[in-house]
């Protein structure tokens, strides 16, 4: 019967230490920073650890917001025991939803995954045994998934506690083993009192536990599963896989937060077919797949269009490579990058492609040794995919591991990237598996020092330099291959007036016994009125002018880009918005003749006038 359905708090014994949960707190900046992010990161990201064997995930995700809430006495069956703990002092909560107020919720939903399998009634961990209904429901802080998943902390089900003003979800799941549908609540507080009582900061739904072992089991009632269903717009069937209802859901989320978050975190898997998602709000359903994927992207447009767009188009181009397209390197040496790793005579014919646009991909091997291990290790790879489109943007390379991107991978050189597109992709499940030990719990991040990976690998903090700094030192390489500078090349567009220092250095360096002191007109010189344009300096900067010739006449857009001189290198691969920023306040005056049209960091374009005879 419904009513015995109820929630329960284990009371604390005086001896019981009292402990405040705190791995909400991993997730709480991204979901402020943009709403829905970090629920979609680690809510598609359990559902591709639990995908059943190679086929494709399908998750739906529903926000209701205040327009489709539900009622509040629809949901009382689902609440009985629950509004004490809720309302009790001291127990973390914010903004406790008042006694008739409606319930806005979100159903995060996957199929073609396991489920939740393993005993549901165990209340420890067995070395050796799989039990993911265990770790979800009953475990913090520790999980079984092995090297080969996606997660590694046990605490990504907290994103969607967080999520809740009332930090609470229910799980709703239909096991891939025995087929089993199961229904379980659980609430996590802080540590709080109730009539002089202390109860520990969890709580669960279910059957009510016996004296014995203080135990809640899952709920197998058929009607009153449908029920739920219904009441939360479920839409899970007898297929395997797990749904999670978050009760007043208090992310102020639409249709296009969830949509960019899913463009931004999961391109990659969606593009090559393992992973298909569906948004719904009411009144509004956005299928992201492969074959929509890029109109629903334009759709939205703006910046996230600018960036995402050419990925994946990258993405794509990828899906149809073949292996022997791949340019494999040799094993670096020390784990640095040089020349030498390249195929003998390819670096010349690899830096013209690059300079026309074309894609690249490169694959690099790698070997993974764990410290404890009695071998050598595992001969591994990854990957990079590159292409110069041709902008102006700074050129951020992407990380993904596994299908999931590491957004805030820290780099060295990215401000050199400017028009480079990226992928670093790392699959093969050696080098995935340390660089997945080597995630901080949101999987944001790589750390050298977290506890998953230090001392874990030899020359561990090595690959991952060697790693995040792929992209950049393979453009450093190719690059550094391209033919020395002729400082005389657009001697006929721009010069430097000669200084009245440089004049006296010269007359200094006259040699001796010619019998004569030739005077600085004795030189040769450049005649400024010969040229088309012309470039002198002024105090902080310089001044572009140009006048009609006959045989010259003026060009119809100037192209000026700027950038400091650097000891190695191209200096225009290696400005950096650090140095300066033409956008701001940069041009002083332009005095006649031309019309500035283009202003980016370090690149002007100016239209020069119909008719004019000079600009200034």
């Amino acid at each position: 019967m419904a009513e015995n359905y109820e929630w329960h708090f284990n009371e604390m014994r005086r001896c019981d230490k009292e402990r405040n949960p705190i791995q909400g707190e991993f997730f709480t900046a991204e979901a402020i920073d943009q709403p829905g992010k970090a629920l979609i990161r680690e809510g598609i990201q359990n559902a591709l650890d639990a995908r059943q064997g190679d086929g494709k995930v399908t998750v739906r995700v529903y926000c209701s917001g205040e327009r489709a809430a539900v009622n509040r006495s629809k949901i009382k069956e689902f609440f009985r025991g629950l509004e004490e703990h809720l309302n009790a002092p001291g127990n973390g909560l914010q903004k406790i939803p008042g006694p008739s107020e409606p319930c806005p919720y979100l159903v995060f939903e996957d199929w073609g995954t396991t489920g939740l399998t393993g005993d549901p009634e165990a209340y420890s961990a067995h070395p050796g045994t799989s039990n993911h209904f265990y770790h979800f429901f009953r475990a913090e802080g520790r999980s079984d998934k092995g090297d080969k998943n996606l997660g590694r902390w046990g605490v990504g089900k907290h994103v969607f506690l967080v999520a809740s003003r009332i930090n609470t979800l229910f799980g709703l799941t239909v096991r891939g083993d025995d087929g089993r549908k199961l229904l379980m609540g659980m609430s996590v507080l802080k540590t709080h009192e109730i009539g002089g009582r202390r109860y520990f900061p969890d709580g669960w739904f279910g059957h009510p536990p016996q004296e014995s072992d203080g135990l809640v089991r899952p709920i197998e009632d058929s009607s009153f599963i449908s029920q739920f269903e219904q009441t939360f717009n479920v839409s899970r069937d007898s297929a395997p896989g797990l749904s999670i209802v978050v009760p007043w859901c208090g992310l102020d989320l639409t249709a296009e937060d969830l949509v960019r978050a899913v463009l931004n975190d999961y391109f990659w898997p969606i593009l090559q077919g393992r992973l298909d998602v569906r948004i719904e709000t009411p009144g509004k359903t956005v299928y992201l797949e492969a074959k929509t994927l890029k109109s629903e992207l334009r759709k939205i447009g703006g910046p996230l269009e600018q960036e995402i767009m050419p990925l994946c188009e990258l993405s794509e181009w990828a899906n149809q490579l073949s292996e022997e397209r791949y340019i494999r390197l040799r094993m670096p040496a020390d784990w640095q990058w040089t020349a030498d790793m390249f195929p003998p005579q390819s670096i010349e014919t690899l830096r013209e492609k690059l300079d026309r646009g074309e894609k690249i991909a490169f694959r690099i091997p790698v070997r993974v040794a764990k410290t404890q291990a009695q071998d050598s290790g595992t001969e591994s790879f990854f990957d990079v995919l590159l292409y110069r489109d041709g902008s102006n943007q700074t050129g951020k390379p992407v990380f993904i591991r596994e299908g999931i991107i590491i957004p805030e991978v820290r780099q060295r050189g990215a401000s050199s990237l400017r028009g480079i597109r990226s992928l670093v992709i790392a699959e093969d499940a050696p080098i995935a598996a340390m660089l997945g030990d080597a995630e901080n719990p949101s999987h944001t991040e790589w750390q050298r020092d977290g506890t998953n990976f230090k001392g874990k690998y030899v020359d561990g903090p090595k690959i991952l330099e060697f790693i995040r700094k792929s992209v950049h030192e393979i453009v450093r390489i190719l690059n550094e291959q391209d033919v020395q500078r002729d400082p005389n090349l657009l001697a006929d567009v721009f010069f430097l007036p000669q200084s009245e220092e440089e004049k006296a250095t010269q007359r200094k360096l006259t040699p001796a016994g010619t019998g004569t002191k030739p005077e600085p007109d004795d030189f040769p010189s450049i005649n400024p009125t010969s040229r088309v344009l012309s470039i002198e300096p002024v105090s902080g900067g310089f001044m572009v002018y140009g006048a009609w010739r006959e045989g010259h006449p003026l060009p119809k857009m100037i192209k000026i880009t700027v950038a400091y001189d650097v000891r190695n290198g191209n200096p225009f691969l290696k400005y950096s918005t650090e140095d300066f920023d033409l956008r701001l306040n940069s041009i002083k005056k332009i005095k006649r003749g031309a019309l500035l049209v283009v202003a980016e960091p370090n690149t002007l374009i100016f239209q020069i006038d119909d008719g004019v005879e000079s600009f200034h």
